[in-house]
């Protein structure tokens, strides 16, 4: 058997369905109440509202605030980047003991602070747009308290590297310096977590 024949051989059988499914496409069974799944549907305004419902807003007839709202999802991850880097360069500042470096984790700590105030405002705009049950509102309940949280333990942080600025950090202060860095680290994963069950659903993880 030549190659060519072998991989039509092979591939027939994992791509045939896909084709099939392509070639006959399901149809969409509906039945008015009281009818069989074979008769048509003959409430055509019911259909007009259906669409217009569902029908999706178009960019132009955006707002500017939900515009910024609907940015969170990008904005959301300047935060945690900032954050975790913070905690890594502190670590290695310590690991290979080069104090001098220390003044460069002031300012991560606060372009770290900064960062948080578009992720905040554009996920309390794009809160304002999703739907009101009990579920949802549970979801952003959750979802913005750990995050208004971890910014408050870093503007701690941030509180205690700008007042310790000269001499550099040691004994108590630097221990409660990271004790905060890694808080926020871990509550900001948590509130990450958080927001990804709101986008993909509870179910989406085991935990």
């Amino acid at each position: 058997m030549s190659p060519g024949a072998l991989l039509v051989t092979f591939a027939l059988p994992i791509f045939a369905p896909g084709l099939i499914a392509h070639a006959e496409p399901q149809k969409i069974e509906a039945a008015a109440p009281g009818g069989s799944k074979d008769d048509p549907i003959e409430d055509l305004d019911a259909i007009e509202d259906v669409t217009a419902a569902v029908a999706p807003v178009r960019p132009a007839d955006l707002t500017l605030p939900q515009l910024f709202g609907r940015m969170h999802p990008a904005l959301v991850h300047m935060p945690i980047g900032w954050i975790v880097l913070l905690l890594l360069f502190e670590l290695a500042v310590i690991a290979a003991r080069r104090r001098d470096l220390e003044p460069a984790g002031l300012y991560l700590a606060l372009a770290a602070l900064a960062s948080t105030v578009p992720a905040i405002v554009s996920g309390l705009l794009r809160a304002g747009e999703l739907p009101a049950d009990l579920a949802t509102q549970a979801q952003i309940l959750r979802h913005r308290n750990v995050m208004l949280v971890v910014t408050v333990i870093l503007a701690t942080a941030v509180t205690v590297r700008l007042f310790h600025r000269r001499p550099p950090l040691s004994g108590y202060w630097r221990l409660l310096y990271l004790g905060l860095l890694l808080m926020s680290t871990a509550l900001v994963a948590l509130g990450g977590h958080y927001g990804g069950k709101m986008v993909y659903g509870e179910a989406f993880l085991p935990f």
